[in-house]
């Protein structure tokens, strides 16, 4: 009963009520801040895969390209497009000897103003293309050797350059 007593006089109602009200606004702050972090973690996660999943439909559904003069030809329409006129561009069909990578298209870096674009055999087709001639356009190639970190590189890969070039490639928007 001295327990009960002395809790009674240790907090009053109105000490009791000023905590659940602080209480209160602590929680609100962290629904709010949850909420937040939801609605970021969605558009990062919209950002990156809906382009990402255009580009696979539209490399689907897109013209094949049969041999490398199609592919020369295409890369030329595709530099005007784009405005490119100070940079050599080599493309050919994959895989490349002596490079090693994934089963996958690519473009690389191979001297100032000097890139190669390697078509996987099984991407060989118009949206892969342009794709690739747009990582080249817009200069990620460039900007990602100002780029220090690993982790650093890795988040402007897949974060700001893949989701445009598959936007490129895929629908044919530029950003």
């Amino acid at each position: 009963m001295d327990s009960k007593k002395s809790i009674n006089q240790k907090f009053s109602k109105t000490d009791l009520l000023h905590k659940i009200e602080k209480h209160k606004k602590k929680m609100d702050y962290i629904q709010k801040f949850l909420h937040c972090a939801d609605v970021i973690i969605l558009g990062v996660f919209s950002y990156v895969v809906i382009p990402i999943s255009l580009q696979h439909i539209a490399s689907n559904l897109a013209t094949p390209i049969k041999n490398q003069k199609q592919l020369e030809q295409i890369l030329q329409i595709e530099k005007k497009k784009l405005g490119i006129k100070d940079k050599y561009i080599d493309v050919q069909f994959g895989p490349e000897k002596n490079y090693e990578t994934a089963d996958t298209s690519y473009s690389r870096k191979i001297g100032n103003n000097k890139y190669k674009i390697v078509i996987y055999q099984t991407q060989r087709n118009e949206a892969i293309l342009r794709h690739e001639v747009y990582h080249i356009a817009d200069g990620h190639l460039d900007s990602i050797e100002e780029v220090n970190s690993d982790f650093g590189k890795t988040l402007d890969y897949f974060l700001l350059h893949e989701p445009q070039a598959s936007l490129y490639g895929s629908l044919g928007l530029k950003l």
